[in-house]
């Protein structure tokens, strides 16, 4: 049985936030140098509130908290079902896919969702461009458990053009390949 559809998630950050970025590229040392120690403690927070739950989440999970990192890697696409108008029709599971381009590589997220994703609209001064958007920074959380006892994360990543995407999830598989087709790695857990 499906979660009813509510509204759509808060597509915040919780630890590597939009203002902390721009402080952190801030042309004023002194700003800089202050953002540089809260990014540090961020780091560190953030790596406290993975700890506590690490041990207990799936494999795939794990994978997207510990596996190659995606920072400065170009979105290709992301896409997104919308929830259905009545959240009791039996229908497949909401979902969402990304590409992005990594190391010369194609990375794949495809996401089983819980709930419908959000995404924040650009922030209003935002100072870089947004002619091609690569991923900053993500933040993976534990949002609890379903009555069936399955875990629900969430995924918030932060966009070069100053966007967060939060995306509402309960299973995760990461795909990466080379474009060209004999250097085809797969991660299958």
């Amino acid at each position: 049985m499906k979660r009813p559809i509510e509204k759509p998630l808060d597509p915040c950050m919780k630890y590597f936030t939009p203002e902390l970025y721009l402080q952190y590229n801030s042309k004023d040392d002194n700003l800089a140098d202050l953002a540089d120690e809260a990014w540090e403690t961020a780091i560190r927070t953030y790596q406290g509130s993975l700890d506590a739950f690490r041990n207990s989440i799936p494999p795939r999970v794990v994978e997207l908290v510990d596996g190659s990192p995606l920072h400065d890697a170009e979105l290709i696409s992301f896409q997104a079902d919308l929830p259905s108008p009545i959240p009791e029709v039996l229908v497949s599971p909401m979902t969402a896919a990304m590409a992005l381009k990594c190391n010369q590589q194609i990375v794949n997220i495809d996401y089983i969702l819980w709930d419908a994703v959000a995404q924040s609209s650009p922030y209003q001064s935002w100072p870089f461009s947004s002619a091609r958007v690569h991923w900053l920074y993500d933040e993976v959380g534990l949002e609890g458990s379903e009555s069936n006892g399955r875990q629900r994360f969430w995924h918030r990543i932060l966009f070069s053009n100053g966007r967060i995407a939060k995306i509402p999830f309960v299973d995760v598989i990461i795909s990466r390949f080379s474009p060209e087709p004999h250097l085809v790695t797969r991660s299958w857990r």
